[in-house]
């Protein structure tokens, strides 16, 4: 799967500046996501779009219109979802769907299901619409 997303984003971004990035994720053990943005490489909506196909999850461009669960607001410190930037957009049949901007920082999201109590389904949104 990996493979497939560094393919979508060679159609992108060029070879060489790929190639810096795959190794500074490699030297730094920053996520691949991270490093792209930082240069500016593509848009965050658009290498999160990439992402969400790629990985399966669903892509939000904001979150115009969500009301925030009850559980969340209730279970989860607001430092925490500060923190990591994450915030609930829906909860049904036990399992919480959260907007996320760094689909590749997983334990954040097993502490938030530890917290909840319920199963996470990530939904890939730019940081600013979380903010």
């Amino acid at each position: 799967m990996y493979d497939l997303i560094i393919d979508k984003l060679a159609a992108r971004i060029p070879a060489e500046k790929l190639d810096d990035c795959l190794k500074a994720e490699a030297d730094s053990g920053q996520t691949l996501d991270r490093i792209i943005l930082r240069k500016g490489l593509i848009p965050e909506d658009e290498l999160l779009a990439i992402f969400a196909e790629e990985l399966g999850y669903e892509f939000r461009p904001d979150l115009e219109g969500v009301k925030v669960p009850d559980v969340f607001a209730e279970r989860v410190p607001i430092e925490f979802a500060r923190n990591y930037n994450l915030i609930g957009i829906e909860e049904k049949n036990g399992v919480m769907k959260v907007a996320t901007s760094a689909p590749f920082d997983v334990y954040p999201m097993d502490d938030l299901s530890t917290l909840l109590g319920l199963e996470i389904d990530p939904v890939l949104v730019p940081r600013g619409a979380i903010t």
